[in-house]
């Protein structure tokens, strides 16, 4: 029972910690990669951002990256392409807030309308679709009358579309932070950046580990299977042994403050029953 409740959810908490730490790194070089020489002002907008509006700041460079990811390979320079990721990328807490999604669903839906995937966004009653794109990018100057849209262009006139479309969910997130929701959004958010903190510092822990524990896993598999059986069962009772010390430690030093101030009691009434005799 104590291995259950005690080994199993630390070592399970450790785990997660970890696999976000790593998917943090990956995202950071996903990141540093895509902005190129735009990073330090991509990761200083994501770190004034997450900190007004309680966002863990790994998310919030993730959704940018990506987003720039896609614009550049669709044609856009990069100093337009960092104003369009950045605006999608807010954009996306804000919509997931006045239309209660997740963020993910938010970001997804908006990726996919800025491509030209009309349904997601569509689902939400902002149409983005040939029909609409054409007229804004005729009637905004983006392309003349008639002429045929370049897939950068698609881009610009997508990204307008969408602007107008959501003009009264922009800012809803900082208008409504204090709504039960978005708190409890908020607390998830950050409780997510703690577990990449966390899992920053178990990170070298275990790399230092994997250089003991890789010859033992090797020596492992060359045993008899009567032999892994043995090991099995004696890491089990390790796994159980390490809480129950843990718990019988602080059983003792209860027991022993109990005993000195029983002890102590007791000699009070002893020395107090002396004086009434004498009286």
């Amino acid at each position: 029972n104590l291995s259950t409740a005690v080994s199993l959810p630390i070592l399970g908490i450790g785990t997660a910690a970890t696999k976000m730490a790593m998917d943090a790194i990956e995202s950071e070089n996903l990141f540093e990669v895509s902005m190129g020489g735009l990073a330090g002002e991509a990761r200083g907008w994501s770190e004034e951002m997450s900190k007004a509006l309680g966002l863990n700041a790994y998310n919030v460079r993730s959704n940018v990256a990506t987003y720039n990811a896609m614009l550049t390979s669709m044609g856009l320079a990069s100093d337009e392409s960092l104003g369009m990721s950045e605006g999608l990328t807010k954009l996306a807490y804000d919509m997931a807030s006045f239309y209660n999604l997740s963020p993910d669903e938010a970001f997804n839906k908006l990726r996919a309308g800025i491509s030209g995937e009309a349904e997601p966004l569509k689902a939400l009653g902002i149409l983005v679709n040939d029909n609409t794109i054409k007229t804004y990018a005729y009637t905004h100057g983006i392309a003349k009358q008639g002429e045929e849209l370049t897939e950068a262009q698609k881009v610009q006139a997508r990204y307008g579309v969408i602007l107008d479309s959501t003009k009264n969910a922009q800012g809803d997130l900082a208008r409504t932070m204090d709504s039960p929701t978005n708190k409890i959004r908020a607390m998830k958010e950050q409780a997510e950046l703690i577990g990449i903190q966390f899992g920053q510092i178990l990170i070298p822990i275990l790399e230092g580990l994997i250089g003991v524990v890789k010859p033992l896993m090797d020596s492992f598999q060359g045993l008899s299977k009567e032999q892994q059986e043995m090991i099995v069962k004696v890491a089990l009772v390790a796994a159980a042994v390490g809480p129950v010390i843990l718990v019988i430690g602080k059983v003792v030093s209860i027991v022993g403050a109990a005993v000195s101030a029983f002890s102590a009691v007791s000699g009070a009434i002893s020395a107090a029953g002396g004086v009434i005799a004498i009286i």
